[in-house]
């Protein structure tokens, strides 16, 4: 399990919550007034001395001075994103994700409030949302050198959760192919060729093939099998806000030659437009599924595309999953007639 406690680092302002902390504050010995105080102790000085507490890992002190800080300035960004960190300091990241995502959406132009989110995220082993919010985040500030790591650091573990994945299926495949007296030989990575034994061979001969046209009438030819194409692997990411929607999609999206390998939200909902994102390889299914599913779509290049293919972002102009499901109603008569 990773330790929580790097996000007293790795998160909250400007990047980090304690990297650029002032003097603490020290009393003096002259007794001052409880208007003087209270003129002294604003929600900036409240939250200064919150951060040097939380430094010292004097939580129950700093969440004090952190609420103190809030009583005088209820929207203070700073002390909002330090609470979070302050939960997540302390194990509770389910707590902290809520924080920052409430935080993300009151503040959608804070790039450190989307990176915090994100590595929380990652801290929970989410890491398709990690990737979201840490994108989002460098679209906001590209520069940040900090979260630029933390994107690399999770497009890692999303290929190595991938590698670990395939690992499983084909332990799968060869347990049944060793049943079935198959044996299968790895010839470059990711290639494997299937040696069959004889009587296999020999029962799969008896079993119906299609055929075509033979040029002899009266003697059909076996066709040439056809090897199927691999699935796509899809993520579809709910940019809008709508309850449910992205689920929905995944329910209607044609199974043949699809596969829906992860449903999340966008960090901000604030995608106006749908989106496709592809890979290199995956232009052509881009195009197809821009289509199918939203009747066109804008296609964006994505290399970081780690667990998936192709993305599909749905945005505020795609709320009706109704409209959806007649467009592939009349899709499916059309490839009957």
């Amino acid at each position: 399990m990773k330790n929580v406690s790097s996000l007293l680092m790795a998160l909250c302002g400007s990047g980090m919550l304690l990297g650029c902390a002032s003097n603490a504050m020290h009393g003096t010995s002259t007794q001052t007034s409880a208007s003087l105080q209270k003129a002294i102790d604003t929600a900036e000085s409240l939250y200064r001395r919150g951060r040097e507490l939380h430094l010292q890992h004097q939580f129950n002190e700093a969440e004090q001075s952190y609420a103190k800080a809030l009583a005088q300035d209820p929207n203070h960004l700073e002390t909002r994103n330090a609470i979070a960190v302050l939960n997540a300091s302390r194990g509770d990241l389910d707590r902290a994700v809520t924080l920052l995502t409430a935080l993300s959406e009151s503040q959608p132009n804070a790039a450190h409030v989307f990176a915090n989110l994100g590595h929380a995220y990652y801290l929970k082993g989410q890491y398709a949302q990690a990737q979201l919010a840490l994108e989002h985040a460098l679209s906001l500030d590209p520069e940040n050198e900090a979260t630029q790591n933390k994107l690399t650091v999770v497009m890692g573990a999303i290929q190595q959760a991938q590698a670990a994945l395939d690992q499983a299926r084909l332990s799968a495949v060869a347990a049944a192919a060793e049943e079935g007296g198959i044996e299968i030989r790895a010839v470059t990575p990711n290639v494997y060729t299937l040696t069959y034994p004889v009587n296999t061979i020999a029962a799969s001969l008896q079993a119906p093939v299609a055929v075509v046209e033979s040029a002899q009438p009266g003697k059909p030819v076996p066709a040439a099998p056809v090897k199927p194409a691999a699935a796509i692997r899809v993520t579809l990411v709910n940019g809008n806000g709508v309850t449910g929607l992205a689920r929905a999609v995944r329910g209607l999206i044609p199974e043949q030659g699809w596969r829906v390998v992860s449903v999340v939200n966008h960090p901000s909902f604030d995608l106006k437009v749908t989106r496709i994102e592809y890979d290199d390889e995956h232009l052509p299914a881009a195009r197809q599924l821009a289509e199918t599913i939203a009747g066109g779509a804008e296609l964006q290049r994505n290399q970081r595309q780690s667990g998936s293919n192709v993305r599909v972002l749905l945005g505020h102009d795609f709320k009706n999953v109704n409209a959806l499901r007649e467009r592939l109603a009349g899709l499916a008569v059309a490839k009957v007639y």
